[in-house]
């Protein structure tokens, strides 16, 4: 169909320019070649007038079809990137995990720098719809921020979890080759059965903030069981406190991420309505 519509346009351009070089032959040469009152004259002048003001009129309403076409689309792509921001964000729970999060700052920096910067894209949209739209990329900001602070806190937990079991095995294999176990020495099965609840807990899409700490306050006390030495007890403490700060951290990325899914897929509805009208 484009090449076709090209074709058209290509042989009404041919038409055209046969027009405009007969209008200069008809006011150059023109009464030379008829009588300027005969009916010949009368034809060539009205025939020639007719195809001139037929080929401007054609390509007056072909580049207002292509501008509207062309911002049709850019408000399209628009929306396009509004719901794939929308749908990065909804992935990126329950899970966080660090590659989801990249993709979503990714795109809110380079979505908010592509408006700001391509006068086409904000030419585009009113200025209640960029006012609505900035806002919601200032959520985005916030919900990456958010969910980076929780990332952040929970692989420190998972290292200090890493240190504290690794100065465990080394006071167990130091108790093996003395052929007694210190009464300091604790088994680590109920403490894994308490950072089970904890995961399963992080894995729901809503993670509910009391749940939570009740399971990390379940894990902390395993680790209150027992007298321990000064480097497992200071172990203990160090994990114990990130544990703690998990709950808050989680609790503000998912309202930061809901507040920007609301808000992106806000924006694009209105974009969208704003078309259909």
């Amino acid at each position: 169909m484009l090449f076709l519509r090209k074709r058209w346009l290509l042989l009404l351009d041919i038409v055209g320019l046969i027009a405009v070089g007969s209008a200069v032959v008809y006011v150059a040469f023109g009464e030379t070649l008829v009588e300027s009152e005969s009916a010949i004259w009368t034809l060539w002048g009205n025939f020639t007038t007719d195809l001139i003001l037929i080929w401007l009129g054609v390509r007056v309403i072909d580049a207002v079809a292509r501008w509207s076409q062309a911002w049709s689309e850019i408000r399209g792509e628009i929306r396009a990137n509004l719901r794939y921001m929308a749908a990065l964000a909804e992935d990126l729970t329950p899970r966080y995990y660090d590659w989801n999060l990249s993709s979503l700052r990714r795109e809110v920096e380079w979505f908010t720098r592509s408006i700001e910067e391509t006068r086409a894209r904000v030419a585009s949209l009113t200025e209640d719809e960029k006012q609505a739209l900035r806002a919601a990329m200032a959520r985005g900001e916030e919900a990456v921020d958010a969910s980076a602070a929780y990332i952040h806190e929970r692989e420190h937990a998972s290292g200090t979890r890493l240190v504290l079991e690794a100065l465990f095995d080394l006071h167990a294999a130091e108790a093996t080759s003395h052929d007694h176990r210190p009464v300091h020495l604790w088994d680590f099965t109920q403490l894994r059965v308490a950072e089970r609840d904890i995961r399963s807990l992080e894995e729901r899409k809503t993670c509910d903030e009391r749940e939570l700490v009740a399971a990390i306050d379940r894990a902390v006390a395993e680790l209150g069981k027992a007298a321990l030495p000064p480097d497992l007890e200071h172990a203990c403490d160090a994990y114990t406190a990130t544990l703690r700060k998990l709950p808050p951290l989680r609790a503000v990325a998912d309202v930061a991420l809901e507040a920007f899914t609301i808000a992106t897929r806000d924006v694009e509805r209105t974009i969208r309505e704003a078309d259909r009208a």
